[in-house]
């Protein structure tokens, strides 16, 4: 098969993986939505939960395709494209894809009931362990993603194809983040008190990480825009 139906073999494979991925994304939204109030802390984490969205639901055309793309025009053997072929198939699809989808979902059903459980303005009302291991959810979503996006990186440089900025900026943006939250997570969990001052009240300490994920996507989409609207 040439390169140019290897391509194009490839695009319908990644077209039906888009459907897919978009289904688990939607069921994520719906569960948010169930949860539906206009309290200001489920409103920013509503917010958050939709910039993930144009984000996350490009992952296989930019991630998967694109590797896969590059791996065809590579001068590498047959045996090693095949090989490159195989840990896609097992590592990028069966396991990083889906696991994103997974952990979006968790997410938005941890948090969508955390920040809904109450329609009061009141802090207090909010489920805090729903609400605090949504914001695990969310770490632990970048820092995979992180990861998946170094891994595509090594196999670039692997291949002597050339690493696109955008990986760096995406992995290192998101690797930043996942520390950040992490670190406030562990401030809520266990408040430090210095003079009988308690520092990150619960209050102060959920709107850093809403803030935190909002500015996470906002540095992602400003910095990278032209990848997700356009081509490679």
């Amino acid at each position: 098969m040439s390169k140019t139906n290897q391509k194009k073999s490839c695009e319908k494979y990644i077209n039906s993986l888009e459907l897919i991925y978009l289904i688990f994304l939607s069921i994520g939204i719906s569960l948010l939505l169930n949860y539906l109030n206009f309290t200001p802390f489920y409103l920013l984490f509503f917010v958050n939960c939709i910039l993930l969205l144009p984000r996350f639901f490009f992952a296989p055309s930019k991630n998967i395709k694109f590797l896969i793309d590059k791996i065809i025009d590579s001068s590498i053997p047959e045996k090693l494209k095949s090989l490159n072929y195989k840990i896609i198939l097992i590592l990028d699809v069966s396991i990083m894809l889906f696991t994103h989808a997974i952990l979006f979902i968790l997410l938005c059903y941890y948090g969508g009931y955390g920040f809904g459980y109450s329609r009061l303005l009141n802090i207090e009302l909010i489920r805090m362990d729903y609400s605090v291991f949504a914001f695990s959810l969310l770490a632990a979503f970048l820092l995979l993603n992180s990861l998946w996006l170094t891994l595509i990186c090594l196999r670039l440089w692997l291949i002597k194809a050339r690493i696109e900025r955008n990986y760096c900026i995406w992995a290192g943006n998101n690797f930043i983040f996942a520390i950040l939250i992490i670190i406030v997570l562990l401030f809520l969990v266990n408040p430090v008190i210095i003079y009988d001052i308690k520092f990150f009240d619960r209050t102060t300490a959920f709107y850093i990480l809403i803030f935190l994920g909002i500015l996470n996507s906002v540095i992602d989409l400003v910095n990278t825009d032209k990848t997700y609207l356009f081509d490679n």
